[in-house]
């Protein structure tokens, strides 16, 4: 069982010391090591403390992905607050909605003239050159407290607040480095939205594992070329795809020279099709995951290693975890077909 004071906090911070000085994040050829995001985080984390929000205060993120992003949930967490993070390209309608059913007290956004009921306050703040760091002691977290909130997209009715304890998301972490092999990779693509849960695999994971996270820009996303010329220019070890944006990438005859390098390739969120997993064999050499996992089951909770001969499947559910196939009377089948049913310290609050 995940131990009661634990955290994903405890495991960043238990680096070995020789890795703080490694680098944490690549943003736009800008890059800042582990000693500059413990520093700037510890800044945003006091500050915080120092308002005095009740046990469990949620504050919101408003920002594009970035080092800036980083620090915020990592200060946020530190300070014993929860997460919440707020895609910019959202109407305005749906990030009030949001501030308002969560009750946010506090926005850390990246413009100085973010317009907001809710207080707001600029990252760029906690990023600027100090003479003297800041060091912070981590509060003693439960493991049933929240680490963050992330909306649902509404598209089955009004958007809902999935709220993630920590145990859940220190659950995710330690099952997936049982599951997958990390230690002999340098860095992972930052390319997610964080409209979606998934981005937390290449935001949070890696920093527990000493590895540099690369920051993708949107425009990759729209111009598979563009992906291509990064993935190869970064030498990106790590890449998180759906089927959807693999198929995209596979219609330029170009591209699988980027995907040719990557070492580890997690693919989620989709079906993946018999036809995409022999186009990828014939390009990469890289070890293929079929991930799964609904939001309220924290990101993935089976995962799969798909071999070149070998079936299709979303595998075994990671520790802590029981994947159940029920009948409508809610009793197992022996024929394994029926409804999905997810147990364990995955399962979000609720």
């Amino acid at each position: 069982m995940i131990n009661n004071h634990q955290s994903i906090l405890t495991l960043i911070e238990n680096l070995p010391k020789k890795d703080k000085f490694q680098i944490a994040v690549n943003d736009k050829g800008k890059l800042f090591t582990y000693h500059d995001l413990e520093d700037h985080s510890n800044r945003l984390a006091e500050y915080i403390r120092n308002l005095n929000f009740p046990k469990e205060a949620v504050v919101g993120v408003c920002m594009e992905r970035s080092y800036g992003f980083i620090v915020a949930i990592l200060g946020i967490m530190k300070a014993g607050a929860a997460f919440l993070p707020i895609d910019t390209s959202l109407p305005t309608t749906r990030i009030n909605f949001m501030l308002n059913d969560s009750n946010a007290q506090l926005i850390i956004t990246a413009s100085e003239d973010f317009n907001s009921k809710t207080k707001n306050v600029s990252i760029h703040q906690f990023l600027a050159p100090v003479s003297t760091p800041i060091s912070t002691v981590l509060p003693t977290i439960k493991n049933d407290q929240l680490s963050y909130i992330i909306y649902t997209s509404g598209t089955t009715g009004m958007p809902k607040g999935v709220q993630v304890e920590h145990k859940s998301l220190l659950n995710l972490v330690i099952g997936l480095k049982e599951r997958i092999d990390f230690s002999f990779y340098k860095n992972i693509m930052f390319l997610t939205s964080i409209s979606f849960d998934i981005f937390i695999v290449e935001a949070l994971l890696p920093l527990s594992l000493g590895l540099t996270i690369v920051i993708g820009q949107d425009s990759l996303k729209q111009n598979p070329r563009l992906l291509n010329r990064f993935l190869q220019k970064k030498s990106i070890d790590i890449v998180q795809l759906t089927p959807s944006q693999l198929s995209q990438i596979l219609t330029d005859k170009k591209i699988p020279l980027g995907l040719s390098q990557v070492k580890i390739l997690l693919i989620g969120g989709e079906p993946l099709s018999i036809e995409l997993k022999n186009m990828l064999n014939k390009i990469t050499n890289a070890k293929i995951y079929n991930m799964y996992g609904p939001t309220e089951a924290t990101v993935w909770c089976t995962t799969k290693e798909l071999t070149k001969d070998g079936p299709i499947n979303i595998g075994k559910p990671i520790q802590n975890t029981t994947i159940k196939i029920l009948q409508n009377n809610n009793k197992e089948n022996e024929e394994s077909i029926g409804e999905i049913c997810i147990l364990g310290d995955c399962l979000s609050r609720g």
